[in-house]
């Protein structure tokens, strides 16, 4: 995406329909895209509400960001929506409806895959009017002790993503890519969220996790990896896609260089709140 292009406005063609399940409350999870009209943006409604109690999905309506994004308008929450906004974010859809019958999204298979191959380029319809996005013309940036995101101006959008663990499987891994849509579904939509075997007890503990399984997650044990990963360094893609996701909260498409390392979703949302703030979003 070049800093010079505005971008147009696009809504999903027609009702596309899927469901999978939830990985937090294990259970089905049946989700609408619906076209909107040029100005709604994203906005994620319930089933049984309609339209009625709408949630944007924007900075000012995240609620949590405990292992995934929740957003909330005090009379229900979404959860774990990341992949979904940075698919279509990246397809180019920026007003759609999005309605869920539970309160969180279907993880599916821990990637943003089986979502990619919903958003073909057939799903999308132009329509009228566009967005100017933001360009980075001074840097932005978060520190939290070892972790960082920074925003750096850039002619184009890019993003370089670092993870370390002392553990002898993951360790540094390092990735650089071009903020393009050929690039997003190809090497950083397929890779899957991934744990580590000791937590997962603590976490169905905290009432997490009950639908999370090899089918949906990577899962790494004390010497190995539990079952087969797609990339070698696919959990530092991952990373990148729920960086993506996060990001696309701002509301508006931003032209720059973002270089995290060590982040998260509470570090993601810190940033974009800091952007915002910096550039009078």
């Amino acid at each position: 995406m070049s800093a010079a292009m505005d971008i147009p406005r696009a809504t999903v063609s027609r009702e596309i329909r899927a469901e999978g399940i939830g990985i937090h409350s294990g259970e089905t999870v049946r989700v609408r895209f619906l076209p909107a009209e040029p100005g709604t943006g994203i906005v994620f409604i319930h089933a049984a509400r309609g339209r009625r109690s709408p949630i944007p999905a924007r900075l000012e309506h995240v609620v949590e960001t405990h292992f995934a994004v929740t957003l909330g308008n005090g009379e229900w929450k979404i959860m774990t929506i990341e992949h979904v906004l940075a698919v279509l974010s990246m397809r180019g859809v920026t007003d759609a409806y999005v309605e869920s019958d539970a309160e969180e999204m279907p993880i599916f298979d821990g990637s943003a895959r089986t979502l990619a191959r919903l958003f073909d380029e057939a799903s999308v319809a132009t329509l009228p009017g566009s967005i100017a996005p933001y360009v980075v013309t001074t840097p932005v940036n978060v520190v939290e002790g070892d972790k960082f995101i920074v925003a750096l101006p850039s002619p184009t959008a890019r993003l370089s993503y670092i993870i370390a663990y002392t553990h002898p499987v993951i360790q540094t891994q390092y990735a650089d890519y071009p903020l393009e849509p050929s690039v997003f579904f190809s090497e950083i939509a397929p890779a899957r969220t991934y744990g580590f075997e000791k937590d997962v007890q603590m976490l169905i503990a905290s009432g997490l996790a009950k639908g999370g399984s090899l089918d949906n997650a990577l899962v790494i044990g004390e010497t190995g990896y539990i079952n087969e990963p797609r990339f070698p360094d696919e959990c530092v893609r991952h990373k990148a896609l729920d960086f993506i996701g996060d990001l696309a909260l701002i509301g508006r498409p931003v032209v720059g260089h973002f270089i995290a390392c060590k982040a998260g979703h509470t570090l993601d949302v810190a940033f974009g709140r800091t952007f915002l703030a910096a550039y009078g979003g």
